[in-house]
């Protein structure tokens, strides 16, 4: 039985990997995927905070 969990764990790990790279269950890839989906949210948000970052130090650093 341990067996079967564990192939059947390992199953489903990589049916997420597949599917979270742009898979489906009907064939073929999604166009905009979880992962894609993810990585422009992480990037935008990312420069976001970056572009906060900078205009505070240049708002602190103009005001001297």
């Amino acid at each position: 039985m341990k067996k079967f969990i564990f192939s059947l764990s390992v199953m489903v790990v990589l049916y997420f990997i597949w599917w979270f790279s742009g898979g489906t269950i009907w064939g073929g890839y999604l166009s905009n995927s979880p992962y894609n989906q993810t990585v422009l949210f992480v990037r935008e948000n990312f420069n976001l905070g970056l572009a906060t970052i900078f205009k505070a130090l240049n708002n602190s650093i103009g005001n001297f």
